[in-house]
């Protein structure tokens, strides 16, 4: 029980920094790593061929936590925070969970479901069934099925591939949720062509494993995963980003909020002072500024060089430079608006920590337990 005396310590720290400060100390975390590896060692040093076991496991769960913060879901001290949990909770407490391999994917669902919900509760008031409404007609028009379609049918074939080609595990569910993960950014890589390329993967499927694709079971496991995508899609990305959100002033904004709009520059209004004016817009529909991307401790100036807004979506949130830029426009009338929705967020800490107990006290992924003890 000495790892749960650690995890509990560790999560009522960690728990009140993120409540309070709106951030996890980086001290905590190498604190819990440090006690991880300590344990970890003890229990390795009793049985060396658990060694492999951990490490995998917590290398998959270090991937997916910063998977997650380079697409921007969560800041990278949540990815750290969730690496750190896989470390401190040992593998033999987990009975029921979805992937063998990867056992700590039971923390990963459990905290990921009670984050939802909470969302859901805590926000009812700004959600917007409207909006959802959109959300739900955009995911389901043709071309967008058609899209996704192809892309499950051939990219994730090929990750399939690939991770058998290096001799990782492979695991469906494990798989679909890096697929639900990396589709913006497999979308934004690709642009205009991301269908075409994903058809090329489709017909390079048909010509080495077409056989497989003929058979009636082929197709009802296809559709089970593309409802699964869907929905995990639905709630993962397109919920949890768009229709929770709130209107700030720009002068009560803090740094780490999420930005649901920022500001666009339009023609100048004042060409002998060479001061640019911004209108407030949508912040999904200007992220089509031209030039590379930019670092997120980049300086305004660099910013500006390659971009026609005065800031974009990053993973940590508003950084303070943005609220000083918006703040000096607004003072000198370059704005047309004083305000900006930004997107409501919770402490993550805390879910992650009741998240972690309930693996405990269901000794692996909740859902799995009902299953088989209600369902079974």
């Amino acid at each position: 029980m000495i790892d749960f005396f650690f995890v509990f310590i560790f999560g009522l720290v960690t728990s009140f920094y993120d409540i309070k400060y709106k951030k996890v100390s980086n001290k905590c975390i190498m604190i819990a790593l440090l006690a991880g590896v300590i344990i970890t060692s003890f229990l390795v040093f009793q049985k060396p061929v658990l060694l492999f076991d951990i490490l995998l496991n917590v290398m998959i769960m270090f991937i997916l936590g910063f998977g997650l913060w380079y697409v921007g879901f969560w800041p990278a001290g949540d990815a750290k925070l969730m690496t750190a949990y896989a470390l401190l909770i040992p593998t033999s407490i987990y009975d029921f969970k979805l992937i063998s391999f990867f056992p700590s994917f039971a923390i990963f669902i459990n905290s990921f479901l009670l984050a939802f919900f909470a969302l859901t509760i805590f926000n009812v008031r700004s959600f917007r069934m409207e909006t959802l409404a959109q959300e739900v007609k955009n995911i389901f028009s043709f071309e967008r099925i058609v899209s996704k379609v192809l892309y499950l049918l051939g990219f994730y074939w090929v990750f399939n591939q690939f991770i058998l080609f290096i001799g990782m595990p492979s695991d469906p569910f494990l798989n679909l949720a890096v697929m639900i993960i990396i589709f913006p950014k497999i979308k934004k890589l690709f642009a205009s062509k991301t269908d075409v390329v994903m058809a090329i993967f489709v017909i390079i499927r048909i010509v080495f494993a077409g056989s497989v694709m003929l058979s009636y079971s082929f197709w009802i496991g296809f559709f089970e995963k593309f409802v699964l995508f869907v929905f995990g899609y639905l709630i993962l990305i397109s919920l949890t980003k768009r229709n929770f959100t709130i209107e700030k002033r720009i002068i009560d904004l803090a740094p780490g909020m999420m930005p649901v709009e920022t500001f666009e520059r339009i023609k100048d209004i004042d060409n002998k002072k060479g001061r640019h004016h911004y209108k407030k817009v949508i912040l999904e529909k200007s992220m089509s500024g031209k030039g590379k991307e930019i670092l997120f401790d980049s300086s305004p100036d660099d910013f500006r060089r390659y971009h026609n807004v005065l800031f974009l979506r990053r993973a940590g949130g508003l950084a303070e430079w943005d609220i000083r830029e918006m703040l000096y426009r607004l003072e000198n009338g370059l704005l047309d608006s004083d305000r900006i929705k930004v997107q409501e967020t919770i402490s993550f800490a805390p879910v992650l920590f009741v998240g972690v107990l309930l693996t405990y006290f269901f000794k692996g992924n909740f859902l799995t337990y009902l299953l088989v003890n209600f369902f079974a």
